[in-house]
């Protein structure tokens, strides 16, 4: 085990040491994709190395018929790949996966295992792997290993298949091939597939400049408990710069049901899968059968299938399992006769445009592709920023500002998409850096009495190439005793203080040292103005405004407010209660004097308590300042006031009144007053107190002026009575007729006797009617109302 985990180190850290050697085009005669049923399968065993005991390869291929050492088909010639297989397993253990393959037209060698104890280094792995190359160039010349095998081998197009450790194996020589071999005229592998791949250990990180089409598929299953992809496959393949890989990962998929058949052992240590192994391997062959098909054959059709983009361009996507993948350094797309911006020099002023062609692997133009693909193009500049490619046809073109592009080293990528997969050609240029530029004029500090300024690095210069301008240092140069200067902590502005507590006016001059990012040095200083600003200084509160009392009914008071508030600069103040220079309050009124510094209060008639006014004084100038006046009006004991005129009342006959006491007097101070009715003698009115209302009721058929009632009302110390002057009208009384009786005197007389009653004294109007006739006799009364 140490010797493999050594040898993945080494080869690996090897590929940076190493002299990259050039490697051939790649060839454009690609063999057609096979579209017709499935080829029957044969296979040969053999000894590569002659003399051994014991055939250790084996060669899987298309043939007539199915079965061992069958003729080969004669629809080739046939790409070919080499199968790596796991440690301790034989190459009769991956005939499942090899069938398939052969299937569709792909010849599959399958090695004989590679360990520590037949492959202890990189030289020996690399020498294994051109002796199977060999191999084929030699069996493709004869018939002598498998009959029709002459001219049937496309030694052109070959690629690498792995299980396992195996498929680490694969790995190393596809990323390390220029690295390791040194004979430029062999073709390098232009396939990759690994499956379920292990590691002992994670590389350092490499570059690698992989062959076209430089794309590697993985698939490890999601229940590989043997070789995780997140501890085997990610881990290795994020740590190799420049090639372009996608992992599926299968779901309910382990390590080792990709083998023919598996150990107790190898079970016991492996994930349950929750697939059957045909359905592993079906799922495998889904994009491992469409992925050679892209790769060795240059059927461009297979992309979107291979790496599971079916139903989207832009983004991956499978039902049975999940993708990791960075396609980015694909060469999936040839690009030739490229305008070569290495090593040039540009300025911000400049335009770098570049142009090219573009074709398919297999030497398909623009006009010869289906009209419903997409073909799109981009240029990339730092692997960040994109600028977007014009395509016209075969032509391939784009402009790159150079205004707003950090001076230095740049990488651009030219990019060329076709139904999602790309290819691209990449350059260096450098760009120059120009000086920093002044502002003109240059800003000058200007700085408030006791205040600061705030200068931004942008408002002094800028750079052309569309760095930042930072500030490095800043020195106050005169009148030092004056001021501070300080730098902002991202060094994008700097800031001047007035730092003196100061009526002070004057100057002075800041230097400043400049400084623009990027990675080419570009300093410069400059001398700036600065002076003092003065200013129309806020009103100082010397205090809060003290309480100002005043007497109910009192007289006037004074308050000086140059008391409380000071103006520096001794400025006429404006000063406003309430938001008015005059006005009245609750309790009190006030009057801002026009010529004097004081606001005169006076307490309104009997008002008493406490108050709070708001006061507002301004300069003119500044915002204005808000204060609080608390006063209070301190009461005094007021006599009660007497309305004399209530004491007269207007009543109608035998109406009753109920008047408020309020009405004839009442305390200005609140206070409760006693009141009292008493009688003067006879009268046509009866007057009681009822709570706080006066009663006052005319006696029946009672009418005139009265004055037979007195009022009296006290606070406890004055006593006031008056006598009721009552005035009561008349209203008239309906007459009364009583006792009325009917008495026959004879035969033709009646005697009709009565009793009436007016008590307004009116005459009696008495009409007699007999079945409804009037009738008359003689009529008598007496004085008491009687009548008959």
């Amino acid at each position: 085990m140490r010797e493999r985990a050594l040898l993945l180190v080494c080869l690996l850290f090897f590929s940076i040491l190493s002299t990259s050697a050039a490697v051939p085009e790649e060839d454009m005669n690609f063999q057609p994709t096979h579209t017709g049923v499935d080829y029957p399968v044969g296979f040969v065993d053999f000894d590569q190395q002659g003399g051994s005991f014991e055939a250790d390869h084996r060669l899987v291929y298309p043939a007539l018929q199915s079965g061992e050492d069958q003729e080969m088909a004669g629809n080739g010639p046939f790409p070919w790949v080499l199968l790596l297989i796991d440690e301790n397993e034989s190459p009769d253990n991956y005939m499942l996966i090899s069938t398939r393959i052969a299937q569709r037209g792909t010849m599959v060698y399958i090695h004989t295992e590679l360990n520590s104890e037949t492959n202890p280094t990189w030289q020996s792995l690399i020498e294994s792997i051109l002796d199977v190359q060999s191999w084929m160039n030699a069996a493709n010349q004869t018939n002598d290993v498998v009959l029709g095998m002459f001219g049937s081998v496309d030694e052109k197009h070959w690629g690498l298949i792995g299980h396992g450790y195996g498929a680490t194996w694969a790995s190393n020589v596809y990323i390390n091939w220029d690295n390791l071999v040194t004979d430029g005229t062999l073709e390098p592998p232009r396939a990759l597939v690994g499956l379920a791949m292990q590691v002992e250990s994670v590389q350092d990180p490499i570059i690698s400049s992989g062959a076209m089409p430089n794309v590697a598929l993985y698939i490890t299953g999601s229940a590989d408990e043997v070789a995780p992809a997140t501890e085997n496959v990610i881990p290795v393949l994020e740590n190799v710069d420049g090639l372009a890989w996608q992992i599926l990962h299968s779901l309910g998929a382990n390590h080792y049901q990709y083998q023919d058949t598996s150990s107790f052992l190898e079970n016991f240590n492996d994930g349950d899968a929750s697939m059957t192994q045909e359905e592993q391997i079906d799922h495998a062959m889904d994009h491992i059968l469409p992925y050679f098909d892209l790769t060795l054959r240059g059927d461009h059709s297979k992309f979107r299938e291979a790496f599971n983009r079916e139903n989207n361009l832009y983004s991956s996507s499978d039902s049975n399992g999940y993708v990791d993948e960075l396609l980015d350094d694909a060469k999936l797309i040839r690009i030739t006769n490229v305008t070569s911006l290495n090593g040039t020099i540009f300025s911000p002023q400049d335009n770098a445009k570049f142009d090219a062609l573009w074709s398919m692997r297999n030497g398909d133009a623009y006009a010869d592709l289906p009209s419903e693909w997409t073909v799109e193009g981009h240029c990339l500049l730092d692997n960040v920023t994109i600028f977007q490619a014009t395509i016209v046809n075969q032509n391939v073109s784009c402009t790159v500002p150079m205004e707003g592009i950090a001076p230095g080293p740049h990488e651009l990528r030219l990019v060329v998409s076709v139904e999602g997969g790309t290819g691209f050609a990449s350059f260096d240029f450098n760009r120059t850096n120009d000086p920093i530029e002044f502002v003109e004029p240059l800003p000058e500090f200007v700085v408030p009495q006791r205040g600061s300024v705030v200068l931004n690095a942008s408002e002094i210069a800028s750079d052309p190439d569309g760095q930042s301008v930072r500030i490095l240092n800043a020195t106050v140069l005169e009148n030092v005793s004056h001021f501070n200067v300080v730098i902002n902590p991202d060094q994008s502005s700097v800031t001047l203080y007035h730092s003196v507590d100061e009526e002070w006016e004057g100057s002075t001059r800041i230097k400043l040292d400049l400084e623009a990012d990027g990675e080419i040095l570009d300093q410069v200083n400059v001398t700036l103005q600065g002076r003092v600003l003065p200013i129309n200084d806020q009103i100082i509160q010397l205090s809060t405004i003290d309480q100002q009392t005043l007497t109910e009914d009192g007289g006037s008071i004074l308050l000086s407010y140059l008391d409380y508030f000071e103006d520096p600069e001794q400025q006429p103040l404006t000063v406003l209660i309430n938001g008015e220079s005059e006005g009245v309050g609750g309790l009190l009124a006030w009057n801002v004097s026009n010529d004097l510094p004081v606001i005169e209060f006076t307490p309104l008639p009997d008002a008493f308590g406490a108050e709070v006014l708001q006061l507002s004084i301004s300069d003119g100038y500044n915002t204005p300042l808000i204060a609080d006046v608390p006063l209070r009006i301190e009461a005094v004991d007021d006599e009660f006031v007497v309305d004399e005129t209530a004491w007269s009342l207007e009543m109608s006959e035998e109406e009753t009144l109920l008047v408020d006491l309020t009405a004839f007097a009442y305390d200005a101070d609140g206070d409760a007053l006693s009141w009292s009715v008493e009688s003067a003698g006879t009268s046509k009115a009866m007057a009681a107190l009822s709570g706080q209302e006066l009663l006052v009721s005319a006696l029946l058929d009672e009418w005139g002026t009265d004055a037979g009632w007195w009022l009296n009302v006290t606070d406890g110390s004055v006593v006031f009575s008056k006598i009721l002057n009552i005035t009561i009208e008349p209203q008239p009384d309906r007459p009364v007729l009583s006792n009325a009786s009917v008495e026959q005197t004879d035969d033709s007389h009646l005697s009709i006797a009565w009793m009436w009653a007016d008590a307004d004294g009116g005459e009696m109007n008495v009409t007699l009617r007999l079945n409804g006739n009037e009738v008359t006799g003689v009529r008598t009364c007496d004085a008491d109302g009687f009548c008959s």
